[in-house]
């Protein structure tokens, strides 16, 4: 039994966070698309291309005008789609970066790593 289908019936979502900027659009966005629906064929998830496009599209109306937008979609079971949205602020001239790795090792062969999952755990 895949892991895959040890979670078909539990309560989560698939998340796709994209970028979006007035000029571009959407970034990646068939890229984006091919994702979920893979994530969402392998979990039982109802997914519709068309349905997750308009969702997009119906957001992209209220976005702000300037600068560039997180915008994050998350896929239900059933086929419901949320979606939100946040401005990803400009990095502050001098900003010093500090970067840390963790002593826990991962399997990559474990496959709840392969999809972007509400699953937190």
């Amino acid at each position: 039994m895949s892991l895959e289908s040890q979670f078909h019936n539990r309560d989560f979502g698939l998340i796709e966070t994209l970028l979006w900027s007035k000029a571009q659009g959407f970034a990646l966005l068939d890229q984006h698309v091919a994702r979920l629906k893979l994530s969402a064929e392998s979990f039982g998830f109802v997914f519709k291309e068309a349905d997750f496009r308009t969702a997009l599209s119906n957001a992209a109306v209220v976005l702000p005008r300037e600068g560039q937008i997180r915008v994050r979609a998350v896929l239900q079971r059933g086929g419901a789609l949320d979606v939100s949205h946040t401005p990803i602020l400009p990095v502050a001239a001098g900003t010093v970066w500090r970067v840390a790795r963790t002593k826990t090792i991962f399997d990559s062969r474990w496959p709840l790593l392969r999809h972007k999952t509400t699953l937190r755990a």
